[in-house]
C-alpha cells in the first residue's frame, strides 16, 4: 500500500515519501477463553398443601412457623413456673380452713352465738408460718361495730390465741328501729353542714345503715349514715355520722376524708407542700382532695406482661409517715473519677496510675444512700417531682 501526499496528526504535516511502503500492523490473535462450568443450584422444592390444593407454601416458612410457636409456648411456660425457692407457706385456702376449725372450737371464747355470723376480712402469714385472720362480725345478718377480731394460730393451724375489740356479750331483744331511715340521713346531713359552717355545700348524698353499735358501752341498734357533698370550690367533703336508732341521739361522728399538708422534699425545687392524708396516727402520701391520687412502693419489681397477658403485677404499697415530712431531696451520687498518668517509673520502668476525684470536698465522695437510691417520686399540685423515702 502507498501513501500519496502529507500525513496530518494532531496538526503536524510529516512529509513521507509516496516510494515509502506502510507495513500493516502485526497480527495479533485473538485470547481464546474456554467457556467456564455453571453451577446450576437446584430450585428449593415447593409443596402443594393437600388439604387446600390451590395454595402452596413453602416447607422453610412452615418450619420457621413452628419455630417462633415452639419458642412463644416455651417463653410462657417458663413465666407460668414457679419459681425456684418460692414460698412454700400454707395457701390462703388452707389457713382459712384451719380458722374455720378453731372458731368451731373456741366459739364460747370468742363470744360467738348462733346468731352471729362471721366473714374473713384479711389473712396474714409470717416468714415462720404462723398464721393470723381477721374476722368482721354480724348480728343477724346486721355488722357489727367493734365486733372484728382477729385469731392468731400456729404454723401446724393450731390455736395460739384471739384479740378482739370487745368482750361484750351481742344480744339484742329487736332489731326494728324506731328512728327511720330517711331521717337518719336529714339528720346526718346537717351534722355535714354544721362541721362545715360557712361553706356552700352542695351535690349532698347520704346514705344510712342499720348497724349494731358495740363500741360505746353496751350494744345497741343504731343508723351509721355516710353523708358526702362539696364545698363551694368543687373539693368533696364527708362526715360518718352514728345516731341512735331508737332514740335518734347522735352517738358519734367522724370526718370520712382527714387531709393534712405536709412537705416534700424535692428532686429540683427545694422543700415543697404536699397534701397527705391522716390515718389514726399516720400519715399516708395520698391526696383525698384530687381523688384519693396516692404513691405506692413497688419493691423494685415491674408487672410481668407477655403479648398483652399480665401474670403478675408489681405490688403499689402505699407510703406512711409519723411526722409528715417526706422525702431525701435530690438524689447524690458518687464522684466522677479522673484518671492521670504519673510522671514517675516504678523499677520495672512501667508508668503508675493515680485517680484523683473530680470533687474537693470529701463528704461528697460518699456513695448515695440507699435512701436516696431506692427513692420513689411523686407529683405536687403544681407539678412539681418529689422524692419520698
Amino acid at each position: 500500500m502507498t501513501c500519496h501526499g502529507p500525513l496530518n496528526l494532531s496538526g503536524h504535516q510529516w512529509p513521507i515519501s509516496s516510494a515509502t511502503p506502510l507495513s500493516p500492523a502485526p497480527h495479533r490473535p485473538t485470547p481464546h477463553f474456554p467457556p467456564r462450568a455453571l453451577r446450576v443450584l437446584p430450585r428449593r422444592p415447593i409443596e402443594s398443601n393437600t388439604a387446600h390444593p390451590g395454595s402452596r407454601h413453602i416447607r422453610g416458612a412452615r418450619w420457621a412457623t413452628a419455630g417462633v410457636a415452639t419458642a412463644t409456648a416455651t417463653l410462657l411456660a417458663t413465666a407460668l413456673a414457679p419459681t425456684a425457692g418460692a414460698d412454700t407457706g400454707p395457701s390462703r385456702a388452707t389457713v382459712i380452713d384451719n380458722a374455720a376449725a378453731v372458731l368451731t372450737h373456741q366459739a364460747a371464747r370468742l363470744g360467738l352465738t348462733a346468731a352471729q355470723g362471721t366473714s374473713v376480712r384479711d389473712v396474714v402469714v409470717d416468714a415462720d408460718g404462723g398464721q393470723h385472720v381477721r374476722y368482721d362480725r354480724t348480728y343477724r345478718h346486721l355488722p357489727v361495730l367493734g365486733g372484728d377480731f382477729v385469731v392468731h394460730l400456729a404454723p401446724n393451724g393450731s390455736y395460739r390465741g384471739a384479740d378482739r375489740s370487745t368482750r361484750r356479750a351481742i344480744s339484742l331483744a329487736d332489731i326494728t328501729p324506731a328512728l327511720s331511715a330517711p331521717k337518719a340521713a336529714d339528720l346526718a346531713t346537717a351534722a355535714l353542714r354544721a362541721a362545715n359552717t360557712g361553706e356552700l355545700l352542695k351535690k349532698v348524698t347520704a346514705k344510712p345503715q342499720l348497724v349494731v353499735d358495740a363500741l360505746h358501752g353496751a350494744p345497741k341498734l343504731a343508723w351509721r349514715t355516710n353523708v358526702v357533698g362539696q364545698d363551694s370550690l368543687g373539693n368533696p367533703v364527708a362526715r360518718t355520722v352514728l345516731t341512735d336508732a331508737r332514740s335518734g341521739k347522735q352517738i358519734d361522728a367522724w370526718d370520712s376524708i382527714e387531709t393534712a399538708t405536709g412537705d416534700g422534699k424535692s428532686l429540683y425545687s427545694g422543700t415543697v407542700a404536699l397534701e397527705s392524708t391522716l390515718s389514726g396516727s399516720t400519715y399516708q402520701l395520698k391526696d383525698a382532695t384530687r381523688g384519693n391520687t396516692y404513691t405506692g412502693d413497688a419493691a423494685n419489681k415491674t408487672d410481668l406482661c407477655i403479648l398483652g397477658i399480665c401474670f403478675s403485677r408489681a405490688p403499689a404499697t402505699l407510703f406512711t409517715d409519723a411526722d409528715n415530712h417526706w422525702g431525701t431531696g435530690p438524689l447524690r451520687t458518687a464522684p466522677r473519677r479522673r484518671w492521670t498518668r504519673s510522671t514517675a517509673r516504678t523499677r520495672r520502668g512501667t508508668t503508675t496510675r493515680t485517680s484523683t476525684a473530680a470533687t474537693a470536698s470529701p463528704a461528697t465522695a460518699r456513695a448515695p444512700t440507699t435512701a436516696s437510691t431506692t427513692a420513689a417520686t411523686t407529683t405536687t399540685p403544681s407539678g412539681t417531682t418529689v422524692a419520698s423515702a
